[in-house]
């Protein structure tokens, strides 16, 4: 029997892990679900859970390290993390494991290899790294407002917007549903404060770009694809997120609502429809083949596009391990499609022999 390993920091609340594991038998696979932290480094065998499928529950095990490896593990900064990080890229570089997708980088070095190939780089924001409060202050100069954000950041925490105004700055972020604004004098307040927030952490610069609604709301297109059991890219569904009202992030976490891709669409201006929903086709059609190309194999992504008020398309962020609310709150009815995806991708990955990495 083939053997599947679901990896997560908290693998014990994860709903999506129960959803595969009932239909895990039906593909002649064992699984089982631990945490990074739970691999006995002398023994390499892991304490975790089983899916009984006759009792239709985990059970407690002690196993070696299945075969292929799914990865769900969300980092922060904490020190769990840190060595969760450091065992995942450990188990990533061995040839005997195959992960179902490798993860992409984090958003810098994204952005750099992305900048190269000329059918995505017009869609990507200027983006420079804060290497210090200079680059900062130079971006302020220039742009009177930027975004800062975090290289390694996910769910659009640790994002600020900094607006220079008459003999000050203004700070917004958003926590939650809440934006929090601080206005701080340019003398040392200023000063102090940015160069605590970036001390030790990788932050990135762009200028703001105006993507609200005419209801100053914040949004963008999510666009969800895995690969399906040829090893194809297929699109499971599309929809847009709706920020607050003069928020700054349109992600679920801070609040937004959710809206069907083609109900957003019909909205726009009648001229601006085709054109907008074909070059949403382009970065769909190119973004998943370069990164392949420029990284490791993936096996799902997640694709935010921005539209700014002047309906420019912005290429926000591309994600390896996307959440799934979105789709299934748009589209129930996938529910068991998705949990049998990456059970399908695992026979496919097993049968063709085909390797999930390809060193570059």
């Amino acid at each position: 029997m083939l053997s599947l390993g679901l990896i997560s920091l908290h693998p014990e609340v994860q709903l999506l892990f129960k959803q595969i594991a009932v239909h895990a038998s039906d593909y002649g696979i064992l699984v089982y679900r631990f945490s990074p932290m739970q691999i006995q480094p002398e023994t390499e065998l892991i304490k975790g859970e089983r899916y009984d499928p006759e009792l239709k529950k985990w059970v407690s095990d002690t196993f070696p390290i299945p075969k292929y490896l799914y990865d769900r593990v969300y980092y922060g900064e904490d020190r769990i993390s840190i060595q969760s990080r450091a065992i995942l890229r450990w188990l990533k570089a061995r040839d005997d494991l195959v992960f179902l997708g490798y993860g992409l980088p984090n958003k810098w070095v994204l952005y750099q290899k992305l900048s190269e190939f000329d059918s995505l780089s017009p869609y990507l924001p200027l983006t420079r790294k804060a290497s210090s409060v200079v680059d900062i202050q130079n971006a302020l100069l220039q742009y009177k407002k930027i975004v800062l954000k975090p290289a390694n950041g996910a769910h659009g925490y640790g994002i600020y917007v900094i607006s220079r105004i008459p003999n000050g700055v203004r700070i917004q972020t958003q926590k939650k549903n809440r934006v929090i604004e601080h206005v701080l004098s340019l003398n040392g307040a200023w000063i102090k404060w940015i160069t605590q927030l970036i001390e030790g952490k990788d932050f990135l610069i762009q200028p703001y770009l105006r993507i609200q609604n005419d209801s100053n709301q914040p949004f963008d297109v999510r666009i969800f694809l895995q690969k399906d059991e040829r090893g194809q890219w297929v699109e499971r569904g599309r929809g847009v997120r709706v920020g607050i009202q003069e928020g700054i992030i349109s992600n679920l976490s801070g609040g937004a609502a959710i809206k069907p891709y083609y109900e957003w669409l019909k909205e726009l201006p009648h001229s601006k429809r085709d054109f907008i929903h074909q070059e949403i086709e382009t970065i769909i059609e190119s973004l998943p083949i370069h990164l392949e190309n420029a990284f490791f194999p993936l096996f799902e992504l997640g694709i935010d596009i921005g539209i700014a008020r002047d309906y420019s398309v912005w290429l926000l962020d591309a994600n390896s391990k996307p959440g799934r609310h979105v789709i299934l709150h748009l589209f129930p009815e996938l529910e068991e499609t998705l949990a049998n995806a990456p059970l399908r991708f695992t026979r496919f990955l097993h049968e063709s022999s085909k390797p999930g990495r390809v060193k570059k």
